[in-house]
């Protein structure tokens, strides 16, 4: 179980450098999940599930994080939203990752999770902490926003982020 939880660990990072500050920090968020993971690995019984498990200790890693340099309380959104566009350790198309910044938080990490990362809703449910029905709501909704800023972009103008529910 242990080395299926290592294999992991280059898509792990490369989702948490989509949120640290800085490559060193990603590194530091990889390791402290790893480390979690790792003394938690009894509680896994469903080595199928070990993916998403792993992406949720790392998500939660670097929620706690937050937490911890902030005193203030933040919201459900977390820090990993708001920076989820801006970092990429994989790379894409300047004016994709454009657009997937001006997403709402919420909706761009679970876009993220299901087509960056090929999680399934169940998954990306039990990773975000929110019901299916919510975390599908999501994508829908950002894939529609993409799709509109996009197709602008590409007429060559630039589409008004309407900018609903989160």
């Amino acid at each position: 179980m242990i080395e299926l939880a290592l294999s992991y660990a280059p898509e792990l990072r490369a989702y948490i450098r989509r949120f640290a500050p800085t490559p060193w920090e990603a590194d530091d968020l990889l390791q402290e999940t790893m480390v979690r993971a790792l003394t938690q690995l009894d509680g896994l019984r469903d080595s199928a599930r070990c993916r998403a498990w792993l992406f949720r200790i790392a998500r939660n890693v670097f929620l706690d994080q937050v937490k911890r340099r902030r005193p203030q309380p933040i919201g459900d959104d977390g820090a990993i939203s708001e920076r989820c566009a801006s970092h990429t350790a994989t790379p894409l198309r300047p004016d994709l990752e454009r657009a997937l910044g001006a997403l709402p938080s919420k909706q761009r990490e679970c876009l993220l999770l299901c087509d960056l990362w090929g999680f399934r809703y169940a998954e990306i449910a039990r990773i975000v902490g929110a019901p299916i029905g919510t975390v599908r709501s999501r994508i829908s909704r950002g894939r529609a926003e993409l799709q509109l800023t996009l197709a602008a972009h590409a007429r060559g103008r630039v589409a008004p982020v309407k900018r609903g529910r989160r």
